[in-house]
């Protein structure tokens, strides 16, 4: 029993190769295809041997055979031996290309390349030139065929090596000028570069599939070689960054990935979303998850980017209204849940393209001030009423305060005023009282005093018609107390000090103060 073990070991490592096998298509693993297995099914045709033989594929093998019979008839050739001759040079390489055990022999293999690699490069050539086509070819009569073999063509299980269409190109071009990088521009959905600014074709390129996605990156990944990524954070959705005072801008770029953050704007090239779109996108994610060597995967990347940015339907509608999302699905929800269902399972690697913007765009939200005005903006002067409610409001706060200040000023001024005009009719009757006086030297004497201080006081009770004279022989007044003196026609009657309490002293007021302050200074020297 173990001679069997053994034998039947040996004989499994002897037929394996150790030569280095480095597959460029794939079944797309469950992990992915679960999700949305439709994004990965084929509409109309079979390229490559993972699909060969679908029923519903059928119809379109007796295209191939009728296009091949065409380019034959265009080169004056009435065999195709020259053509297999090339495909079994190549064949062994090809096997390889495969990164499971394909159910065909040789023959059939090789018959595959030549049909699939020439209708290819027939379809491609018809599409971007209207005179290659013949008048009743049936694929350019109705649109909806081209939509859709332009869809199976970027499926990342239908697919044959890029050389070998290289190949066949180089036998079938019927002018020397003829570039094959001509094939390639009816792929890239509306062209990303004008056919005359399309760049040459790589020979190491897979397949179809990964030279669309390499050109959408191309210029892309050049400016992003230049720089030193951060570590990766994450970013609010669109709304919540509107609300920190970030807005929206569609960009002109020529690169669809070529995103930028600068004068609190987030400037993004425009992003057409139609029926075909997760399809795309998931072909080219499984694409890098699959192919890429390089952490860089641009297309995951900017997947991860957008769904950042559109948590709900109201972030759709943001883009959209921004010119940022062009929306061919109708409703923004359907926006939403095509960017929600890309991003499952797709795997971020530590350098992530957006990581600097992340990184930047989280320091201005992070800054309360933004936020204020943020807000500012948002409600004040979102709309001309809201504006105008705030102008309204403004203005109402100015004139309060306005006529708060214009009655706290006129009280004070006006009393101020009164005490003034008070003081000033004191004072003049306190000078021609002074007139009246004749202080004589002896009766100075007689008094006994050396000097004489003259105080007037405003008399509350007999009003500024009173005699507002007083004589005594203190420098300085008592405090709290005040002097009245009532003159008859006979005599100088001296009344009582008359003491009165702090509260009474200050009810007086100002201008008493000022008539005490003012004719407290004036002295009478004898």
């Amino acid at each position: 029993m173990s001679d069997n073990v053994t034998i039947s070991i040996d004989s499994l490592l002897s037929g394996l190769s150790f030569a280095p096998s480095n597959p460029s298509i794939f079944r797309v693993g469950d992990h992915l295809r679960s999700i949305n297995p439709e994004a990965y099914d084929l509409e109309i045709i079979a390229i490559g041997p993972f699909h060969r033989g679908k029923h519903h594929l059928q119809n379109m093998e007796k295209h191939k055979d009728r296009y091949l019979k065409l380019v034959l008839q265009r080169k004056e050739e009435s065999t195709v031996e020259i053509y297999v001759t090339v495909l079994r040079y190549l064949e062994d390489r090809a096997w390889k290309c495969y990164a499971e055990d394909i159910q065909l022999d040789e023959h059939e293999f090789v018959k595959m390349l030549l049909l699939d690699g020439c209708f290819i490069i027939e379809f491609l050539r018809k599409f971007q030139n209207k005179k290659c086509r013949d008048k009743d070819d049936p694929i350019f009569q109705y649109g909806h065929i081209n939509n859709h073999l332009l869809h199976d063509l970027m499926v990342f299980e239908n697919q044959i090596p890029f050389f070998i269409i290289r190949r066949l190109f180089d036998i079938i071009k019927i002018d020397k000028g003829d570039k094959i990088n001509s094939l390639i521009w009816p792929l890239l959905q509306n062209g990303i570069f004008p056919l005359q600014d399309l760049p040459g074709v790589p020979e190491t390129q897979h397949h179809l599939l990964g030279i669309v996605h390499d050109l959408q990156c191309s210029s892309f990944a050049k400016r992003l070689s230049h720089t030193d990524f951060t570590e990766t954070e994450n970013i609010n959705s669109a709304i919540e960054l509107q609300e920190a005072g970030i807005a929206f801008e569609k960009s002109e770029s020529d690169s669809f990935y070529d995103i930028e953050f600068k004068n609190k704007s987030m400037i993004i090239p425009v992003w057409e979303i139609s029926d075909s779109t997760e399809s795309l996108f998931r072909n080219m994610t499984a694409y890098e998850y699959y192919l890429i060597r390089s952490p860089q995967i641009y297309v995951t990347d900017y997947v991860f980017f957008m769904h950042c940015l559109v948590h709900s339907p109201e972030d759709a509608k943001l883009l959209r209204r921004s010119g940022i999302i062009s929306n061919f699905l109708g409703a923004d929800e359907m926006v939403y849940r095509v960017i929600n269902q890309l991003v499952k399972n797709i795997i971020i690697f530590y350098k992530f393209s957006y990581s600097n913007i992340f990184h930047i765009v989280n320091i201005h939200c992070g800054r309360t001030t933004n936020i204020w005005m943020a807000t500012l903006r948002r409600d004040y002067f979102s709309s001309p009423w809201a504006l105008i409610s705030l102008l309204a409001a403004i203005t109402l706060v100015v004139l309060t305060i306005i006529q708060t200040t214009f009655a706290i000023l006129s009280y004070y001024y006006l009393d101020t005023l009164a005490c003034l005009g008070k003081a000033f009719e004191l004072n003049v009757r306190w000078m021609e009282a002074i007139q009246q006086l004749d202080l004589k030297s002896d009766e100075a004497e007689k008094s006994g005093l050396s000097e004489t201080s003259v105080y007037l006081i405003k008399n509350t009770d007999a009003g500024l018609d009173a005699p507002l004279l007083t004589f005594e022989d203190s420098k300085e007044p008592p405090q709290n107390e005040w002097i009245l003196t009532f003159e008859d026609s006979s005599e100088n009657v001296k009344r009582d000090i008359v003491e009165e309490s702090e509260e009474e002293v200050n009810s007086l007021g100002c201008c008493s103060c000022f008539s005490f302050n003012l004719f407290e200074r004036t002295k009478f020297i004898s």
